[in-house]
């Protein structure tokens, strides 16, 4: 699941931008893509998630999501 992958990502960063000096640099640190993509995998394959919404850029690329 490519969409998993890529949520994931921007996840992850925009914690590590967005929270950077509010949050401890190791737990931000710790945050894995691997494990993040599991968990949208997961989610996204959950028959009670009614939608997941993504904001695309010029090029197609996933940048946001809610």
């Amino acid at each position: 699941m490519q969409d998993a992958t890529v949520i994931a990502h921007v996840h992850i960063d925009t914690w590590r931008t967005t929270y950077h000096g509010i949050v401890t640099d190791e737990y931000l640190s710790n945050m894995s893509y691997d494990r993040g993509k599991r968990v949208w995998e997961t989610t996204l394959q959950d028959p009670k998630t009614q939608s997941v919404f993504v904001a695309e850029d010029e090029q197609n690329r996933i940048v946001g999501f809610e």
